[in-house]
């Protein structure tokens, strides 16, 4: 346990050099006909790229279904909820290899939940069958390992850990595309826990955060809030019934709200409240 331990945490500090540096960051999950990454096969291949300059920046995404070219399961069905009628008319692997490999690029930096383990060994049974190639990757970080360093005596799913961070809202867990999204909220509230837990209960000035986010949440008019996900993680929201910001962290609001209002391209909480609200078609 020890060495697990410490060699989660020197990757975690190689990966926050290379992020710096400005190296992207290839957050991907697959869902799949079963567990055995020989026999089975890709059915949804979901993907992000992001870059560090100071705020997380989204460089591109990519979510495709595959069809796998034999029945999909119902255990499989049961659990990711894609079906033979869900990928009857989508691409095979082969048809959909090339799109992905220039997705990835040359030596990636690449992360994922239970990736080590399982996603990186069907995207290497893929690149082999269909391109004769190995999949080789800059570094490869899995956000479990971290979670499991950071938070060992806790249920380590994917869904639970996102419960427990409080970064969950708007997500549908074992739905590729969601899952990713999921990961990499929980990959930025684990990256900064490693070196920023002892600061800010050491520091007592305002802490400057990172934002990932903006969430609407209402529940009624008196719990009607704009949740902000922030680096390091903490439960930060604008009160719309009251008119006012709330953080149990001491940072700093006006820079937080600035940020806020510049990742969504807005000058007022009205704004920033129709920016984040989903849109309805007539």
């Amino acid at each position: 346990m020890e060495k697990a331990a410490k060699s989660v945490a020197k990757d975690v500090d190689e990966v926050r050099a290379l992020l710096k540096a400005g190296t992207p960051l290839i957050v991907f999950d697959l869902e799949t006909t079963g567990l055995n990454p020989v026999a089975e096969r890709i059915v949804s291949f979901s993907a992000i790229k992001v870059q560090y300059t100071g705020d997380w920046n989204f460089i591109d995404r990519k979510s495709i279904f595959i069809n796998p070219g034999f029945h999909i399961p119902e255990s499989a069905t049961a659990v990711n909820h894609i079906s033979d009628d869900t990928v009857r008319d989508c691409p095979s692997e082969k048809e959909v290899i090339e799109e992905i490999k220039d997705f990835f690029g040359e030596a990636p930096l690449i992360s994922g939940y239970n990736s080590s383990s399982f996603d990186e060994k069907f995207i290497k049974q893929m690149y082999k069958r269909n391109l004769g190639e190995d999949f080789s990757y800059l570094k490869h970080i899995d956000v479990l390992d971290m979670a499991k360093e950071i938070f060992p005596t806790v249920a380590h799913s994917l869904e639970k850990m996102s419960s427990m961070l409080g970064c969950d809202m708007n997500i549908e867990f074992h739905n590729s595309a969601d899952d990713v999204l999921a990961t990499f909220r929980v990959f930025c509230l684990l990256l900064n826990e490693y070196e920023v837990k002892k600061e800010i209960e050491t520091n007592c000035q305002a802490y400057k955060v990172n934002v990932i986010d903006a969430r609407h949440w209402y529940k009624n008019h008196k719990l009607n809030r704009i949740y902000i996900s922030t680096v390091p993680y903490s439960k930060t929201y604008f009160d719309l019934f009251n008119k006012a910001w709330v953080s149990d962290i001491d940072c700093d609001i006006p820079d937080l709200e600035r940020k806020v209002f510049g990742m969504y391209s807005v000058s007022s909480i009205k704004e920033l409240l129709k920016a984040i609200s989903p849109k309805v078609s007539a």
